[in-house]
């Protein structure tokens, strides 16, 4: 795994994704950065390497790249950075960590 780049926000987000065969999976995002995130899912398919398209809340598709995986969280790899503005929306409107 290499160095990160950015500071991971330690967030809880609704997510979905699309993978290559079409199929759509719901997860819950734990954390947050410019360049990736973590997510957990019960189960998934996906290996290293594998694109997906993934939507946070409301902002997507973002097109990422699943860099890490274990039974029941995967760590992906945003294909192109978000806009710091974007980060900051999310944070300030969906974290529902005190839920």
């Amino acid at each position: 795994m290499s160095e990160r780049r950015d500071m991971r926000l330690p967030v809880k987000m609704q997510g979905r994704y699309r993978s290559g065969n079409g199929r759509v999976h719901d997860v819950q995002i734990s954390n947050l950065s410019l360049t990736g995130c973590r997510m957990f899912q019960n189960h998934s398919w996906l290996g290293e390497g594998d694109p997906i398209a993934l939507r946070i809340e409301n902002i997507g598709p973002i097109d990422a790249i699943v860099r890490w995986k274990d039974r029941t969280e995967m760590g992906v790899e945003f294909i192109n950075a978000l806009h710091p503005s974007v980060l900051d929306h999310l944070a300030a409107h969906f974290d529902r960590r005190g839920q």
